[in-house]
């Protein structure tokens, strides 16, 4: 399936937004990475976001099913984009993308007001300030987890697994990371070795309900909203059955390195533990989980020959094999 331009996608959208009534509502692209993000401002005032779904990623049933959990999750007290149904009750309009035999699954929801928690810290020069908002994503995340573990979902509801395998895998969820082209052969030996190595170690680590359910997996502070002192969740494409460490990780992951990273791991922890309680073990395996992070996003940028060369992808390949130097200097 082809990449999509700026103008088929419009076509796209513009078509989708009939399933709504809303076909002649103003429309404005915002976003184009995973998904397409559109503004859609309604003849009646109403700022809605459409998103236009990538293919390949997930089929019709596991985006159901991922509206499923974000509506149960709002009334849990979660505060999530309330998703708009079609005209006839359809979570999705399938539009079929102009001369090609595709077709991209298209969704509506409310439009999310305020910054990102991420331009929040990251603007402010106060450690109390920045531990706050740590604070508060980790009240979010508990929040998330206990919604989960005393959830039932309803027949028929299907998300992907980030576990052993679904990590560390032959098949990992985000890609072959082994497979990077700029791993040089030395490297990847590296890389496969700690793979094995945390494969193991997932392996034996357990999926009891105080460590292990449905997460965002996503939960870094660029897809928290900030708007009246209260926080917006966004983006549950990745959302799935995984590790509780695994979301703290990937919640203190881009400010791990920070000056200020060990006070912002200690704001997250009690944070969260303020409404769930969180053991000393799985604070001590944030900084495995993060290494599986590191491993997931070099499996994520392997899949985007796109990003070949730059900055980032180069920079981590040379951190996340520094990570599994560490890891493999530890005893087993």
């Amino acid at each position: 399936m082809a990449v999509l331009d700026e103008a088929a996608l419009h076509e796209v959208a513009r078509a989708a937004l009939k399933a709504w009534g809303l076909a002649d509502a103003a429309l404005e692209l915002v976003s184009q990475s995973e998904n397409a993000v559109f503004r859609v401002q309604s003849a009646d005032g109403e700022t809605l976001a459409l998103r236009v779904h990538r293919p390949g990623y997930h089929d019709l049933d596991e985006l159901n099913s991922e509206l499923c959990w974000t509506a149960a999750l709002n009334d849990a007290g979660v505060q999530v984009p309330a998703v708009k149904p079609t005209q006839d009750g359809q979570g999705y309009s399938t539009v079929p993308v102009p001369d090609a035999d595709e077709v991209r699954h298209v969704g509506l929801m409310d439009w999310a007001e305020g910054k990102t928690l991420r331009s929040v810290i990251d603007d402010s020069t106060e450690l109390n300030v920045q531990a706050q908002h740590f604070a508060a994503l980790g009240r979010v995340a508990a929040r998330i987890h206990n919604q989960a573990s005393g959830w039932r979902p309803p027949a028929g509801f299907r998300r992907h697994s980030l576990d052993a395998d679904g990590l560390m895998g032959n098949r990992p969820f985000w890609g072959p990371f082994w497979e990077h082209r700029a791993l040089t052969p030395e490297q990847r030996q590296l890389v496969l070795a700690a793979r094995r190595r945390l494969h193991g170690e997932l392996s034996g680590y357990g999926k009891s309900k105080d460590r292990y359910g449905l997460i965002h997996a996503d939960l870094h502070a660029e897809n928290a909203l900030i708007h009246d002192g209260r926080l917006t969740i966004i983006d549950f494409d990745d959302a799935g059955y995984g590790w509780h460490a695994y979301e703290l990780a990937v919640a203190i992951y881009d400010h791990r390195n920070h000056p200020n990273g060990r006070a912002f791991v200690r704001a997250l922890v009690q944070g969260y533990r303020e409404l769930r309680p969180l053991s000393d073990g799985i604070v001590a395996a944030l900084p495995l989980f993060c290494t599986i992070r590191s491993l997931a996003l070099l499996g994520w940028m392997h899949q985007r020959p796109e990003l070949d060369g730059n900055a980032d992808s180069r920079g981590l390949v040379e951190s996340t094999c520094r990570e599994c130097e560490e890891l493999l200097s530890r005893p087993a």
